[in-house]
Formats: C-alpha cells, structure tokens, sequence
C-alpha cells in the first residue's frame, strides 16, 4: 500500500508538462503493448487454424484411404473364395473352349503368361493375348458381352484394327488371377 501512495505523491509534485509526458509515454507504451500481445495472438491463432485445417484433411484422406482398403479386402475375401471353389479352372482351357464355342479362331501363337500381380503377394495374374483377323464388329461385340459375363475372366485390353474389306482385326487379351497364398 506504501508504494501506491508513494506513487500518488509523486505524480503530485510533478508539473503539468512533466505528467502530460510520462502519461503519453505510459499509453503509448500500454499501447504498443496490447498491440504486440494482440499480433502474438493472432498469429499463434492463425497457426493453430491452418495446423486443424491440415489435420481435418489428412483426417478425410486417411479415411477414405482406409475405406478403399477395407473394399480392397473385401473384394479380394471374394475373389479368393472364388478361386477356392474353381480351384480346377484353366484359362487356357478356358479360352480353347469359348473360341471353339464362339466359332471364333486366333492367330496361332498364344500363350497363357503368369506374372505377378502389382500391388498384391497374394495373387498372380495369368494373361492371354490374341489376336483375331477378318471379324465383325458384331461378333466383337458378342464376345465382349460374354466374356464380360464370365466371373473367373476379365478384360485387360483390346485393340481394334480396322480393315480394307469391312471387316476388323483385334488384339484381345484376357486375364484370371490365381491365388498364391
């Protein structure tokens, strides 16, 4: 309490330009105070913002990430129980049978290829290219809709080569996967 009152005194034995001075410097300086304390403020809050900006969107992709992982194993529980019910499946028997079938004759030279799968330790992929001369477009399409169709087989590419006589060439190849364990 002293000091308040010591304080009080000396404010009172000082002259008129003398206080005027020294209350200047004190608002000036209490404001250039406020001012420092409000930019820290801002900043640190501006900071902090732009930080839960970049978590909530790490946050969305990790979730989607995650999600996309969790269809990933679903899809290959579903894709290994098939295999394991069609453990006997050949894709070259396979492919012999649908062209006989189809009434449909590739160019000697085909092969069913095993490479690995990218991406995956537990499956491989084994691959037929053909190649087909002098079809029509409609019976293109009719094979695509049945190979389409089958569940153990899937398209991985098709090129289409138009001819002189109104009838096409394709390079067709097909795949399976084949579970690895």
């Amino acid at each position: 309490m002293k000091i308040f009152v010591d304080f009080a005194s000396y404010l009172q034995s000082l002259n008129k330009k003398d206080f005027e001075r020294y209350l200047a410097i004190f608002l000036i300086t209490v404001t250039i105070l406020v001012l420092l304390i409000n930019y820290y403020i801002y900043s640190k809050s501006s900071n902090l913002l732009d930080k839960i900006k970049n978590m909530e969107t790490t946050v969305r992709k990790t979730t989607k990430i995650i999600q996309e992982y969790e269809e990933l194993e679903s899809k290959e529980q579903e894709l290994q129980k098939l295999l394991e019910q069609n453990r006997d499946f050949s894709i070259k028997a396979f492919f012999e049978e649908f062209c006989s079938q189809n009434q449909i004759l590739p160019v000697p030279g085909w092969e069913a290829i095993t490479q690995p799968l990218l991406g995956s330790d537990r499956f491989d992929e084994v691959v037929i290219s053909a190649t087909f001369k002098n079809q029509t477009t409609q019976k293109l399409v009719n094979i695509l809709d049945l190979l389409e169709k089958t569940e153990m087989v899937y398209i991985k590419e098709l090129v289409i080569k138009k001819t002189d006589n109104k009838k096409i060439d394709f390079d067709l190849t097909i795949a399976t996967k084949k579970y690895v364990g």
